[in-house]
Formats: C-alpha cells, structure tokens, sequence
C-alpha cells in the first residue's frame, strides 16, 4: 500500500506544478501585454513633450538637432509639393463639346469622345468674356460653353422700313389738310369762321351749305 500511495502523491504534486507553470504563463502573457500597451502611452506622451518643444523652440531644436530638423525641412517641402500636384491633377476641365467635366489634361472626351486639343484650336473666340465665368467666347456664341450662362445681344441699329415712313407721311399729310380745310371754313356771307358742325353762322345766320 505504501507504493501505491507514494505513486499517487507524485500524480497530485505533478498535476499541481503544471497547474502553477500555467498560472504562471498566462501571467506572463498578460504583463506582456500590459507593458507594450504604457509603452505606447510612453511614446505618445514623449511625442507631445517634443511637439511642444519642437514648436515653442525650433531655434534650439536646430542647433541641438541639426540633422534632425533638416530632414524635418526636407519632408515638409515634399509635402507641400504634393499638394500643388494633388490640387492641380484634381481641377477639372470641361468639354468643349458637351459641357460635361473631365480631369485636367484630357486630350479626349470619356463622354462623346470629342478631341479636347482640336477643339481649342478651332475654336475662334471674339475676345469678350463671359460675365459669369469669365470664360472667353466664341464667336456667335449665345452661351458661355463653360457655364452656359446665356450671351446679352449686341445693340443693333434697326434699318427704317421705307414704305412705312411714306404711308405716315401721306397720312400725316391728310391730317394737315383737314386740319386747314376746316381752320379755313367760313361764312359765305360775312367771312366769320364756321366750326365744324355748325349748321349756320353764328354771326348772320347765313346756312353753311
């Protein structure tokens, strides 16, 4: 009975150190983790204490890290040439042929597949802009091609219409000489002025025929 039992004690102490080493493992594996994650917050924190300084003191951050900050200069500069390519590959340009917007630079249309770089050299502007857009207008043009803006018609000059003029005139003319036969309308016996619907003279009464 005595082995049996030592063999039993030894099966539990066993059991119970494997126990422990994966306690102890998973421990491990946890404070691990733990670390790398206040790390982090490390870097950040670090990160801000050398943004502040970097922005509050950049005389002496060149004079301690010159190296440093002329690698700074020198990313800042790529930066900021990618943003003028950026800006400009992203203007858009429009068709000359059916107003639609196409990328900057396109030679063709993806719309109706028109030649954007014959069409500029066909075109013949007038050399008036639009009042919208200030875009340059074609010859002719009753809209703006870049905003559709709708072109206000020059003034012109009415030529008189000649046969109107003459039955004015003639119409004019028979006014005028109404006008006189009336005005000249007298009395045949005393020569005093008769109006217009008098049937005798006011001042003979002599009939007016």
């Amino acid at each position: 009975m005595g082995f049996f039992d030592n063999v039993k004690n030894s099966f539990t102490e066993t059991s119970q150190d494997l126990t422990k080493k994966a306690k102890d493992t998973t421990e491990i594996f946890r404070l691990n983790n733990l670390n790398k994650t206040k790390e982090k917050e490390i870097e950040k924190v670090i990160y801000q204490i050398g943004l502040a300084f970097y922005s509050n003191k950049k005389d002496e951050c060149t004079a301690m890290f010159p190296k440093l900050m002329a690698q700074v200069e020198t990313l800042q500069k790529e930066i900021a040439e990618n943003k003028e390519t950026i800006e400009r590959l992203s203007t858009e340009e429009i068709c000359p042929n059916c107003g639609k917007k196409l990328s900057a630079g396109a030679k063709f249309c993806i719309y109706c597949g028109s030649s954007t770089e014959a069409e500029s050299v066909s075109l013949k502007t007038s050399g008036k802009k639009c009042s919208n857009c200030g875009s340059l207008l074609e010859e002719d043009a009753a809209f703006c091609t870049n905003c559709g803006t709708p072109v206000p018609k020059e003034n012109t000059i009415v030529e008189p219409n000649v046969e109107e003029e003459k039955v004015e005139e003639i119409s004019e003319d028979k006014e005028c000489q109404t006008k006189e036969e009336v005005q000249k309308k007298t009395c045949i016996k005393c020569g005093t002025e008769i109006e217009e619907g008098d049937a005798f003279c006011l001042n003979c009464g002599e009939p007016v025929k």
